[in-house]
């Protein structure tokens, strides 16, 4: 599949590229802790849904980017970043 010419592969790619251009201006601000957390579904979850279309499967239901905001919270009642 070429992402040039497949819509929903260019759309992955801009997001995932949207999303990885976000976290390298924020990540000066942020904890290490949750830098690494934002790493980690950046190269698992975000990487996976955006490579699952260039290989033909169904990744819409499957593999939905999902980044659980209260796992980074140390107080729920905080209003830190999410």
């Amino acid at each position: 599949m070429d992402e040039e010419r497949d819509p929903e592969a260019s759309y992955r790619r801009g997001y995932a590229h949207g999303a990885e251009e976000v976290f390298r201006a924020v990540a000066p601000a942020l904890p290490e802790d949750v830098s690494a957390k934002i790493k980690r579904w950046l190269k698992g979850d975000l990487a996976a849904w955006r490579l699952a279309n260039l290989r033909g499967l169904d990744s819409t239901r499957q593999c939905t980017p999902h980044f659980d905001p209260s796992s980074i919270k140390e107080n729920a009642e905080e209003p830190f970043f999410w």
